[in-house]
């Protein structure tokens, strides 16, 4: 069993619960994931000290084997969004400089 697999537990409901570490990812990071896997199975999100949990739930009709395939894909698209959210931290002053150079050449009031 790989490292991501064994960070699934199977609940007895058959939902399937995931711990982030809270240092590693952040909350908005998985909520970004939570949304984008919303048509596929509820989530509930919750905090266990640093840790982020999150809770997917699935209709009757999902095997086990699907539930898992879709838990490691959600798994996948955490990291995803942690490095979208990073990259855009890392980048943000690049951003603001060249939105603030484009903005300088234009008047952004009608001119009389």
């Amino acid at each position: 069993m790989d490292r991501a697999q064994s960070a699934i537990t199977e609940n007895g409901d058959g939902s399937l619960t995931m711990r982030f570490d809270g240092k590693l990812y952040s909350p908005a990071a998985v909520k970004k994931a939570v949304y984008k896997y919303a048509a596929d199975c509820g989530a509930i999100l919750e905090m266990s000290g640093d840790d982020i949990l999150v809770t997917l739930s699935f209709s009757e009709f999902f095997t086990q084997e699907q539930k898992n395939k879709v838990a490691r894909s959600f798994c996948n698209e955490v990291i995803d969004q942690e490095l979208r959210e990073q990259i855009s931290r890392e980048t943000e002053p690049v951003r603001n400089l060249i939105l603030a150079h484009a903005f300088s050449r234009t008047s952004l009031l009608a001119e009389e």
